[in-house]
């Protein structure tokens, strides 16, 4: 599938297309949501390098779930909720290395 056609395709279609073994699919998706997830990670753990790597690791996640994906409810409510998890994960260890 060529990429202006991927460009087409609504995010759960995208997970479709990747879990179909589709890593143009994925390119896609991290198009879409590189910078919202950066920035939304940022939000939370208040430095941007942190931030670069927990949408580094959320991505990670996406990739290796994707067969696992159910679009039962929209994609970026699941993304994020990944995303918010790490983010959780990320913040306990600072406090814990800070008590």
């Amino acid at each position: 599938m060529s990429n202006s056609r991927l460009k087409l395709l609504r995010d759960e279609q995208l997970m479709t297309e990747l879990a179909g073994g589709n890593h143009g699919a994925f390119k896609e998706i991290l198009r879409r949501y590189e910078t919202p997830c950066i920035e939304f990670c940022e939000s939370f753990v208040r430095n941007r390098n942190s931030a670069e790597n927990l949408a580094q690791e959320t991505f990670l996640h996406v990739f290796r779930d994707a067969k696992r994906y159910q679009p039962v409810a929209r994609f970026t409510t699941w993304f994020y909720k990944i995303a918010a998890g790490r983010c959780i994960i990320e913040l306990k260890k600072r406090q814990a290395r800070n008590a």
